[in-house]
């Protein structure tokens, strides 16, 4: 389980996610890949250090579990989605901040969904 790291500085945050990505072996628990995908992606995540280009393979990843149907949607149709993990792969802190965030968003007066799969 993961552990919430206390308030990492701005653009910490992905960092910090990505290394426990890593050392929690995440990727074994997203649905839907086969261990060809598994192993290209463990292989990949295990060398890439600059932050750029882990961001590039958490987006690749995240639009391949979008193509096998595995994923949570942000947004609405008039503005669009925003792509992320499937929601079974989320820790209840990270369901808990993003339904809080929609909740604040609704009462501005937007028209937010969430569909999970």
């Amino acid at each position: 389980m993961l552990e919430r790291a206390a308030h990492p500085q701005r653009g910490k945050k992905f960092d910090w996610l990505y290394e426990q990505w890593q050392t929690e072996h995440l990727l074994e628990t997203l649905p839907g890949l086969t261990s060809e995908v598994r192993d290209l992606f463990q292989n990949k995540s295990d060398k890439t250090v600059h932050h750029e280009h882990r961001g590039a393979l958490v987006c690749v990843l995240t639009g391949l579990l979008t193509a096998y149907g595995h994923f949570t949607a942000v947004g609405n149709v008039q503005g669009g989605w925003f792509f992320l993990p499937p929601w079974s792969c989320w820790e209840e802190w990270a369901k808990d901040a993003l339904n809080s965030g929609i909740r604040e968003l609704k009462q501005e007066g937007a028209q937010m969904q969430v569909l999970k799969t």
